[in-house]
């Protein structure tokens, strides 16, 4: 049907490239692991592309939930240029991204102790990363109530909202388990945190299948190179 044909945007695109770094991730975490396992040090290098490519993942993730929230493609085609809401957006968008930042440079750099997801289970650098998201999720949840209320339509209003709990939930997920504490309950922390993030992905990667794209994003504004009915001549 037509309402099938809408153009990915933005929103779609960083989710598959965050998706693609993921399982790059995963990949390497794996190799870590494997060595780590047999020596107890694992390979330096490898552990620190893992975290590398975890901070890609986690911030390109981070900047879908959000725009979700906003309602961005659902509810409205942009976040206003030039607006109190988009300077909002931004400076959350880079405060998240500098703060996982640091945190993955310390745990690049220091490869030996308890094996953790994260590579930081203490420190400043990751209890300040704790910190944002947990003021990140304060804020992912109160703009989708907000847009929601704003919303006319029963079905969106009711996934801007599930989208800004599932937001919610992935990022609280690291600074409650980080606030329980490192030592023999570790690994079951580490779990969490990493089941968190796959619930987001799996809530994303359903709301992007193409079977539900045009039903859903149908707010984008489409370009002249890429429109969903161009062929028909149906461009105005």
């Amino acid at each position: 049907t037509l309402e099938r044909r809408q153009v990915h945007n933005d929103l779609t695109a960083l989710f598959f490239m965050a998706a693609f770094f993921l399982a790059l991730h995963c990949l390497a975490f794996t190799v870590h692991i494997v060595v780590y396992a047999k020596n107890g040090t694992g390979l330096a290098m490898i552990a620190f592309v893992a975290q590398f490519l975890d901070l890609l993942a986690n911030c390109m993730l981070f900047i879908v939930m959000l725009m979700m929230a906003h309602g961005v493609y659902i509810t409205r085609s942009e976040i206003p240029q030039d607006s109190d809401e988009m300077s909002r957006f931004l400076m959350l968008t880079g405060v998240f991204s500098l703060s996982h930042l640091v945190s993955g440079l310390q745990a690049g750099f220091s490869v030996e102790g308890t094996l953790w997801p994260l590579g930081v289970a203490s420190g400043y650098a990751g209890s300040t990363h704790a910190l944002v998201r947990a003021a990140a999720s304060v804020f992912l949840y109160t703009k989708a109530q907000q847009i929601a209320r704003q919303e006319k339509s029963a079905s969106k209003k009711t996934f801007v909202f599930v989208a800004g709990c599932v937001g919610t939930l992935w990022l609280l997920s690291v600074p409650l388990c980080m606030a329980m504490g490192g030592g023999p309950h570790a690994a079951d922390q580490a779990f969490t945190m990493e089941v968190a993030r796959l619930m987001a992905v799996v809530f994303v990667l359903f709301c992007t299948w193409p079977s539900r794209l045009g039903r859903l994003f149908d707010s984008a504004k489409p370009n002249d190179r890429f429109h969903p009915y161009a062929e028909f001549g149906l461009e105005d």
